[in-house]
């Protein structure tokens, strides 16, 4: 069942099982007072093949490789790669690497346009600015650095950790910069001026990363005492503490509306409502540690990289995985999205970022109405 055209028996199949079909709707036929279900009739590896042929045709998850950029090291160091980050406005990727150095491609060329050179250890966390002017990066000498974009040039160098800077980002406005550290702090940055606005003290050992809220108004942090918390930016205020479980906490990210944080702790990644601070949903399938944690731009999926060397795409509403990417040959250790959510990129150790496209879709996420939940769920007796 896997060829080409027996997915195309599989969508034709899809197309007499309409989704009335699938929800379970009441038909004109019936036997008795039961309702008519299509699906009931069909073997067991059919009815699989049809529920995922027919969300990835909804969900539009459809993942393939598309491009590898071999990144080549711009010191004696290492070139493995740490963390890349999408341009918001261009066809750029700011990629990190051991070498503490972190270099501007062109996605399309795949030709590198600019790099930056300035830390004295490994850079660790790169972050483009909303305008794309401005790149950010965080290293193991301690410090975080803003650079232009255009010349290659340092504009402030933001001191005052005593630890690796572990996780750097900007703020949906761009005004100014979080890093995290293994000092066990998360701070705030003027970028125009490099002056520290406001410290975030209360974990009790190293930050693994950090995120803004949408609204800019809330930072997220993950740390390795097991906690993932929640801070008032303009007051430096701890709001909330999630606890992630028994093991440290290694990546963080916030849904696009600021309702759910996502957080991975060991092989597994969970949702978390950031209101109730309850946990809604768990991602279970990696068999390394997860390092890295994003949601896609629309909200609907999350994706994770892992040190089992592959990437997973997961629907946020049922758990469900949707895509393993598994063409790096080494631990996976960044992962991004670019803005519209047509393309992932993922980062590794073997000193590749291989960029990865959406299969062309033009239906809309509206025709999904509920599909992933009714199928794999309420109908999951039948699908699983």
């Amino acid at each position: 069942m896997n060829s080409i055209t027996n997915k195309l028996h599989l969508l034709t199949l899809l197309a007499i099982i309409t989704p009335c079909s699938l929800h379970g709707m009441k038909t004109e036929y019936r036997s008795t007072d039961t309702e008519y279900r299509p699906l009931e009739t069909l073997p067991q590896d059919v009815k699989r093949h049809i529920g995922s042929v027919y969300l990835e045709s909804v969900l539009g998850y459809d993942f393939s490789l598309f491009k590898t950029i071999e990144v080549k090291s711009n010191s004696t160091s290492s070139s493995s790669v740490t963390s890349v980050a999408f341009s918001p406005v261009n066809k750029t990727i700011l990629i990190g690497s051991l070498d503490s150095t972190a270099t501007l491609w062109n996605r399309e060329t795949e030709k590198e346009i600019q790099v930056f050179k300035g830390h004295t250890e490994s850079v660790f966390s790169v972050a483009l600015s909303p305008n794309g002017k401005t790149a950010l990066t965080g290293s193991g000498d301690k410090t975080a650095r803003l650079w232009d974009v255009e010349t290659g040039q340092l504009l402030k160098e933001l001191t005052g950790h005593t630890g690796r800077v572990s996780s750097v980002t900007f703020n949906p406005q761009g005004k100014t910069a979080l890093t995290g550290s293994w000092d066990e702090t998360a701070r705030l940055w003027d970028i125009k001026t490099g002056e520290q606005l406001q410290e975030f003290r209360g974990h009790t050992k190293l930050i693994s990363s950090v995120a803004f809220s949408p609204d800019g108004k809330t930072i997220l942090t993950g740390s390795f005492d097991k906690t993932a918390r929640l801070w008032n930016v303009e007051t430096g205020k701890e709001l909330k503490v999630l606890t992630g479980g028994t093991k440290s906490i290694s990546a963080v990210a916030f849904s696009p509306d600021g309702k759910i944080a996502l957080i991975a702790t060991g092989n597994n990644a969970s949702l978390w409502n950031i209101e109730t601070g309850k946990q809604l949903q768990e991602f279970k399938g990696h068999t390394g540690l997860i390092v890295s944690v994003v949601f896609s731009p629309e909200g609907k999926t999350a994706l994770t990289g892992s040190n089992d060397k592959t990437a997973r795409l997961w629907d946020v509403l049922t758990g469900k995985e949707l895509k393993v990417l598994t063409k790096h040959t080494d631990a996976i250790t960044s992962v991004a999205f670019n803005s519209d959510g047509t393309l992932i990129a993922t980062g590794s150790r073997d000193k590749k970022v291989i960029l990865w496209k959406r299969s062309d879709f033009t239906g809309s996420w509206t025709t999904r109405v509920g599909t992933a939940k009714e199928v794999f769920t309420e109908k999951g007796k039948y699908l699983s």
